[in-house]
């Protein structure tokens, strides 16, 4: 399978990306903290939704960035 060739951005780009973005990150929030109420998924340490974002729908996004860099120098 072929990757597709990167698109110039287009104009409203960035503004629905980052509403898809955000709706994808209160669903994996919402269902993780579901699964973690009823004992089907534990984790040990504090979960980095913005990591996993990036590794696993950052290629959907490429206007997006999941890490505040700001919030990283704090």
């Amino acid at each position: 399978m072929t990757e597709a060739a990167p698109r110039a951005h287009e104009p409203g780009q960035y503004k629905r990306e980052r509403l898809a973005a955000w709706a994808i990150e209160r669903a994996l929030v919402s269902a993780l903290i579901a699964a973690r109420h009823l004992g089907l998924y534990e984790w040990s340490q504090n979960l980095n939704v913005a990591t996993e974002l990036e590794n696993r729908v950052g290629v959907c996004f490429p206007t997006q960035q999941f890490h505040d860099k700001d919030a990283r120098d704090r």
